[in-house]
């Protein structure tokens, strides 16, 4: 059994959602099989929220994207960097990084970022050279960084393209981007 913990700034989501703390969450179905989630703890200001699941070996956790002959090895849970954006207040750099590099130690190594999400795509590259400095050289073949971007409506050239391709690819600190998407 693992254990997932979740700090959020308010009263935990899942008393509201589901009633009283401490009761089963049942009807979380992964290969046919139902888990049980067990929610903890809370307060009315910020919420630590525990979360018991079975989780698979971590070797399991990754898939390959096919699209023709192009292929993309990606962990099945992503990384949402939206909260980098700032609307939850002041990002503190260091503790994201290091947040980052927990998940990526513990099997979770891929991270689904935008143009328009703050400083996200700074921070990913921060942390891909903190992997290639203190980690062994195969985790760096499998964390990926997955971008979006969000151009404004009007003509779009494909100079215009690739120039706002070369400001991720500068932020994120990779010779090419993983994936991008227009948003």
């Amino acid at each position: 059994m693992t254990t997932i913990h979740a700090v959020i700034p308010g009263p935990c989501p899942w008393r509201l959602s589901f009633g009283i703390v401490g009761t089963p969450l049942v009807g979380i179905v992964k290969d046919g099989k139902k888990l049980q989630a067990q929610r903890r703890r809370w307060n009315t200001k910020a919420s630590r929220c525990q979360l018991n699941v079975e989780i698979a070996p971590a070797t399991e956790w990754r898939t390959v994207v096919e699209h023709g002959d192009d292929k993309l090895d990606i962990c099945r849970v992503l990384n949402g960097m939206w909260q980098t954006s700032g609307g939850w207040g002041k990002i503190d750099r260091n503790n994201a990084v290091e947040s980052m590099l927990r998940y990526a130690d513990n099997g979770f190594t891929t991270f689904d970022m935008a143009d328009h999400y703050g400083p996200a795509e700074d921070l990913y590259g921060i942390f891909i050279n903190r992997v290639r400095r203190e980690r062994p050289p195969e985790m760096v073949e499998t964390v990926r960084g997955l971008t979006k971007w969000v151009p404004p409506p009007g003509k779009m050239t494909g100079a215009y393209v690739r120039d706002n391709i070369e400001i991720s690819r500068k932020r994120m600190n990779v010779k090419s981007l993983d994936m991008l998407q227009f948003h």
